[in-house]
């Protein structure tokens, strides 16, 4: 073998180690660039494996007891079949709508127009109006105008002429003069009301609450709407409930 040959034997060795080394160090290169991107405490033989990883997506709690998942919506860990994920929202209580529908829990209020929808603000009433109805709970209250409604206590609302008793109109009421007493009573200028029904022969003017589901006017004690007979109304107060009982 002559010179010639032995050199071109030895420029063949050089070459074919640096293509082997330049290869290695790409690979390695490569291979520490995912480990850096991927957790810099993830070891390389675990790199591989979160290709095949799925991420988890967290659900999102809007309140009252609503999330929104990226299955669907859901209240009180139930699915609400129909609700719409992308436009649902949360109104306060336990109300909440989307754009086709209003849900009260996860039941829909029938009739109710999400568009216009409002929820009237007091205390943790289950009031709502749009621009055409008024709803306690899921009831429509048939001839309340949503223009002039509010409410007035408890189970009591009223417009600029009616009164209501939850869905029911009290009968010959006067809005302008009504109010609410307490445990079912309410009183207007002339009339004083145990759920929704004028006590017949009681005095508005005196009419007032006692407690523990007793009232009185100036002539008689009313325990739940009915009179107690053989008690005197002096005897009969909120210090002395005793004195309201009959014999």
């Amino acid at each position: 073998m002559n010179f010639l040959q032995q050199a071109e034997i030895v420029k063949n060795m050089v070459t074919t180690k640096i293509v082997i080394s330049t290869t290695v160090f790409v690979i390695a290169a490569g291979s520490a660039g995912m480990w850096y991107f991927s957790s810099p405490n993830t070891p390389p033989d675990q790199i591989e494996n979160m290709a095949d990883e799925k991420v988890e997506v967290i659900s999102r709690s809007i309140g009252g007891g609503y999330e929104i998942k990226p299955e669907g919506v859901f209240y009180l860990s139930g699915l609400m079949e129909g609700a719409d994920k992308d436009t649902f929202e949360y109104l306060g209580g336990d109300y909440a709508k989307d754009a086709r529908r209003v849900y009260l829990g996860s039941d829909v209020v029938v009739g109710a127009d999400p568009k216009t929808l409002q929820r009237i603000e007091i205390e943790d009433t289950h009031f709502i109006k749009d621009a055409t109805k008024v709803f306690i709970d899921k009831q429509i209250i048939i001839g309340a105008d949503p223009a002039t409604f509010e409410y007035v206590g408890g189970p009591h609302s009223k417009d600029s002429t009616k009164v209501f008793w939850f869905q029911k109109t009290i009968v010959n009421a006067d809005p302008k003069t009504f109010e609410d007493m307490k445990d079912g009573y309410a009183k207007d200028a002339k009339n004083a009301y145990f759920n929704g029904v004028r006590l017949s022969g009681t005095d508005a003017n005196t009419f007032e609450y006692v407690g523990n589901s007793y009232a009185k006017d100036s002539k008689h004690v009313v325990w739940y709407g009915n009179v107690v007979s053989g008690v005197s109304p002096v005897d009969c107060t909120a210090v002395n409930l005793k004195g309201c009982e009959g014999r």
